[in-house]
């Protein structure tokens, strides 16, 4: 017994073959791999967690899929702000004669504030239907609000599967403030790489138990008061971001990184893909926040320039300094003209992928080229 006592009293790791180290080091790090797994299986086998699926079975409809109400936990963490998308059911096999379209967007994809009858998808079924009667078409819609390019890229590696012939894609206002977004309260990182690893280990029950854990212990410290009613307000974190900010430059990284991806999967899956881009209102809103400091950097100074230009019908002066409050607008919840530019050089990359310059389309409807809707105060 004393001979044992004095061989673990003489074990040094340091007096250890640089061979042997290794693999002590290497038997560590499997043991931990071990544990890990069997504490993963555990869990799974207990029916603790979930899987987020994109699509799952239809509960009332045989044969049908529809889109899981709860895919939205994913990309919140806090369950109670997710959101859920439209049920639409479409069959798991796709029959013959079926023209099958998913649409991915966030909140003008949903038709917020009128989902029921403001969303396009509803409107270009419609349309398809009267145009094509003798083809069965299918719109399905799987925008969500509050969500940015982190949760369409994740639906584009699902999407295929299911047979798409095409797909519409509409988004990037959220870019900053949608959920992950580098502007928003649950952001986790400004690169898209590590937060799309973060997503990947979201599929985990014991990631998901650790993730619940932070959050009830996030809850209990700081309550939260507001109601469902904002929730694009609650998602703001940092309201101001100045334009060529590092804040600012990562949104518009973190944007053209996603869309990238996304992109790339569905070219490689042969799927037609359409993109718009970006309209939003440019005369009937005012900027949210403006730099009070340097007149040149100041939002409302040059809405106010672009007022007057308009009311002595200077259209063209009157663009440019409507564009440049928008731009200059520090709560960044229109898209910069940047994200343009990004989505019309993604669409001359990839042979599957084209173009819908809805922004120019909406700006030849509006009076003067400057888009507008409502009266500014």
């Amino acid at each position: 017994m004393t001979k044992t006592i004095t061989n673990n009293q003489d074990f040094n790791p340091e007096k250890l073959s640089k061979r042997k180290r290794f693999f002590f080091k290497v038997g560590a790090f499997l043991l931990v791999l071990v544990i890990i797994a069997l504490v993963e299986i555990v869990l799974r086998v207990a029916g603790y967690g979930t899987a987020y699926p994109l699509f799952i079975a239809s509960e009332v409809q045989s044969g049908k899929m529809v889109m899981n109400p709860k895919v939205g936990e994913k990309y919140f963490f806090l369950t109670e702000n997710a959101t859920s998308g439209f049920q639409e059911p479409f069959d798991k096999i796709k029959p013959a004669n079926t023209y099958r379209i998913f649409v991915l967007g966030a909140s003008t994809g949903v038709g917020y504030p009128y989902p029921n009858n403001g969303s396009f998808h509803r409107w270009l079924q419609n349309g398809l239907n009267i145009t094509f009667p003798d083809k069965n078409i299918e719109v399905i819609n799987l925008s969500l609000t509050a969500v940015n390019s982190y949760t369409l890229l994740d639906f584009a590696k699902q999407i295929p599967d299911f047979n798409p012939d095409a797909v519409l894609m509409y988004a990037g206002h959220n870019e900053y403030y949608g959920a992950l977004g580098v502007g928003a309260s649950n952001t986790l990182s400004d690169s898209p790489g590590f937060v799309n690893f973060v997503l990947a280990l979201r599929e985990y029950r014991l990631f998901q138990l650790i993730a619940r854990g932070i959050s009830n212990i996030k809850k209990t410290v700081f309550p939260d008061p507001k109601d469902r009613e904002s929730l694009m307000q609650q998602m703001v974190a940092q309201q101001s971001i100045p334009l060529n900010s590092d804040k600012y430059k990562a949104g518009i990284h973190q944007f053209e990184y996603n869309l990238e991806r996304i992109l790339e999967i569905l070219d490689a899956a042969e799927i037609p893909t359409f993109i718009g881009t970006l309209a939003s209102n440019e005369r009937g809103l005012k900027p949210f926040i403006s730099d009070t400091i340097n007149k040149q950097y100041n939002a409302t100074y040059y809405f106010n320039l672009g007022k007057k230009a308009y009311d002595i019908s200077d259209f063209g002066e009157a663009k440019k300094n409507f564009i440049q409050a928008k731009e200059l607008d520090q709560l960044r919840f229109r898209a910069p003209q940047k994200m343009n530019a990004i989505i019309r050089a993604q669409t001359s990359v990839f042979k599957n992928v084209h173009l819908v310059d809805s922004y120019t389309y909406f700006e030849n409807l509006t009076f003067g080229n400057i888009m507008f809707n409502g009266n500014p105060d």
